[in-house]
């Protein structure tokens, strides 16, 4: 065998003549050591794992979302001003029960929720102004329509002989 440890073992046992197989394992110690002290022990490898694992679940836990929640309040406040309270009111009233339970989980400490129901909530509060925004529309194309249809009246009576 080739090794480090075969080789030097032979030179050193070549220079000292040791006599016996006895002296020669006593000539070993502390001066070539087997290849297994070098890996590492099992009995380190458990704590170690264990603290990665504990740092990792660490850095994954999210953070309380304080400034979606501030968005999500303002999504809201911003369909009420577009007129939700009254054209689309049940999605107004989805996305404010929402927000009220994503503070109840914030306060829970569940922050994987909390973020899931400010992010819905602010969906419903879009929803909710764009549909406000959709019907007041559409009910200013109707009067465009009716004024349109009234100057063409108006216009063909005058024009008729």
């Amino acid at each position: 065998m080739k090794d480090g440890i075969t080789v030097t073992w032979r030179a050193r046992a070549k220079s000292k003549q040791l006599p016996d197989a006895a002296a020669r394992a006593s000539s070993l110690r502390g001066w070539a050591r087997p290849v297994t002290d070098s890996l590492p022990r099992p009995r380190l490898a458990v704590p170690l794992s264990l603290a990665l694992l504990a740092v990792t679940a660490c850095a994954t836990t999210p953070v309380p979302p304080s400034a979606d929640m501030v968005r999500a309040e303002a999504a809201i406040a911003q369909a009420q001003k577009a007129g939700a309270g009254d054209l689309a009111n049940d999605p107004l009233q989805a996305a404010q029960r929402k927000l009220g339970e994503a503070k109840t989980a914030a306060a829970q400490g569940d922050a994987m929720r909390t973020g899931n129901l400010v992010d819905e909530s602010m969906a419903d509060a879009q929803l909710a102004d764009l549909t406000a925004q959709s019907v007041t529309s559409s009910r200013a194309a109707v009067e465009v329509d009716k004024s349109i249809t009234a100057i063409r009246s108006e216009a063909d009576r005058r024009s008729a002989p």
